[in-house]
C-alpha cells in the first residue's frame, strides 16, 4: 500500500527526517507530501509516532480527468468491495485547483455516485445502508490530474488532546514540532520559549525528549477500515508506551503574562509533563539563561492581530535585547513582523519561509555567538 502525510508548507523536510528515524523509508516528497510504502503495521507506527505530520492518507488511484464523465469512469472501475464495507459510510471531500474540474459539490457528487454503483456491482445490492465505519474519501484534483486518497487519521494529527484553550495566534502541534526537528533538539541540550503563550513549544519539546508518541493515546478511524486489524494499532500503542524515557531534561517557559503561563501550565499537565517545565512570568528581555548553552524556539507577537507599530518596534528591540542574552545558544524566532530584524538590530543568520495557518512568516535563525 502507497501512503502519504501532509505537511505544513516548508515541513517536507523534518517529516521526512522523522519517518526514516521509525525505520519506514521515504519514498518520495513532494510539495506538502511525504511518501511511503507500507503494511497496515507501518502505517499504525506513523500515525501513533508522527510528530509534525498534519494528516496520513491512504493513495487508492491517480489518474487525468478532463471531463466529469473521465473522473466518474475512472473512479467506478476502482474495487471499492475490497476497500469499503458494504454498510461503509463514505464520506467525500474534495479540492480543485487550476483544472478544467473547478465544482467542488460536483466533483464530491459524482465520486460518491462511482463508489456506490462500484459496490453495487460487486455485491449484488441495489441499497447500501451505509451505518458502518466511516471512510473519509480525499479528492484532489491540480491542473487535470486527480489524485483519489482516503484519510487513515480522521480528524488532524495536531489534535494531540492537551490544549483545549486558545493564545493569540498559537502554533499548531504539528507545526510546533517541525520547528523544534529543524533546530536540532533531542533532549540532550537545554530548551527555552520566552513567549510559551499557551504552552504548545516547551509541551511538544518534552514529549520528544522523553520519547513520549504525540499520538498514543488517541484512536484513528482507519482501524475500523475493512480487513485493518485494530490489534496492530493497540500493539503499536503498547510499543510506544514502552519507548517511554523517565529523565532529567532542562525544558524553561516563560511569558510577560500570568494568564498565558498559567494556560501553559495547565496544557503542561493534561499533557503529563508539568513537572519536567520550569515556568516564569517574566520579560523575555529580562530572562538570563539557567545553562550555558541550549536551544531557544519562540513564537513572538507578529503585529498583524496585536498591537501597533511602535509596539511592535519595542518588542522587536527587546527579541534583539533576548538575543544577546543568549549569545551562546541556538536561538530560532519565528514572526510575521517583516521589520523585526531592523528594529531587534540584528541581521539573522538564516531566515526560512513559512505559513503559520494564513500568516506568512520568517523563522529567524541565530547562531551561537562566542
Amino acid at each position: 500500500m502507497t501512503f502519504f502525510i501532509t505537511t505544513p508548507f516548508s515541513m517536507e523536510k523534518p517529516t521526512r527526517n522523522q519517518l526514516e528515524r521509525l525505520g519506514i523509508p521515504c519514498l518520495k516528497v513532494t510539495e506538502g507530501k511525504v511518501y511511503f510504502e507500507g503494511t497496515t503495521e507501518d502505517l499504525a507506527k506513523v500515525l501513533i509516532n508522527i510528530r509534525s505530520g498534519d494528516r496520513v492518507f491512504w493513495e487508492i488511484a491517480s489518474f487525468t480527468a478532463l471531463s466529469f464523465d473521465d473522473l466518474f469512469d475512472n473512479i467506478v472501475k476502482i474495487n471499492w468491495a475490497d476497500i469499503i464495507d458494504e454498510n461503509g459510510k463514505i464520506n467525500v471531500s474534495a479540492k480543485c485547483v487550476r483544472s478544467q474540474l473547478m465544482s467542488v459539490p460536483d466533483t464530491q457528487r459524482i465520486v460518491k455516485k462511482a463508489i456506490v454503483k462500484s459496490i453495487q456491482r460487486k455485491i449484488k445490492k441495489e441499497i447500501l445502508k451505509e451505518n458502518g465505519a466511516q471512510y473519509p474519501i480525499d479528492i484532489h484534483i491540480h491542473s487535470n490530474n486527480v489524485t483519489v486518497a482516503i484519510d487513515c487519521a480522521g480528524t488532524g494529527l495536531h489534535k494531540r488532546g492537551y490544549r483545549i484553550k486558545n493564545a493569540v495566534a498559537p502554533l499548531r502541534e504539528t507545526f510546533a514540532a517541525g520547528l523544534i526537528e529543524i533546530s536540532g533538539f533531542r533532549g540532550q541540550t537545554a530548551f527555552a520559549d520566552l513567549f510559551c503563550g499557551s504552552g504548545t513549544l516547551p509541551i511538544e519539546a518534552t514529549l520528544k525528549a522523553l520519547d513520549i508518541a504525540p499520538n498514543m493515546n488517541r484512536t484513528f478511524v482507519c482501524e475500523s477500515f475493512k480487513n485493518f486489524n485494530k490489534t496492530v494499532f493497540d500493539k503499536e500503542r503498547q510499543n510506544a508506551k514502552n519507548q517511554i524515557t523517565d529523565k532529567d531534561i532542562m525544558i524553561f517557559a516563560s511569558d510577560i503574562s500570568p494568564e498565558m503561563v498559567d494556560m501553559a501550565k495547565y496544557h503542561a499537565k493534561l499533557a503529563g509533563v508539568d513537572k519536567k517545565i520550569t515556568f516564569k512570568v517574566k520579560r523575555a528581555g529580562e530572562m538570563l539563561p539557567q545553562t550555558e548553552t541550549g536551544i531557544l524556539i519562540s513564537n513572538v507577537p507578529y503585529g498583524e492581530r496585536i498591537g501597533d507599530e511602535q509596539y511592535m518596534q519595542s518588542l522587536s528591540e527587546e527579541i534583539g535585547v533576548m538575543i544577546k542574552n543568549y549569545s551562546l545558544w541556538n536561538k530560532y524566532i519565528l514572526s510575521g513582523y517583516k521589520k523585526l530584524e531592523r528594529y531587534a538590530g540584528l541581521r539573522a543568520d538564516k531566515s526560512r519561509r513559512f505559513y503559520n495557518g494564513n500568516i506568512e512568516c520568517n523563522l529567524y535563525n541565530f547562531f551561537i555567538k562566542k
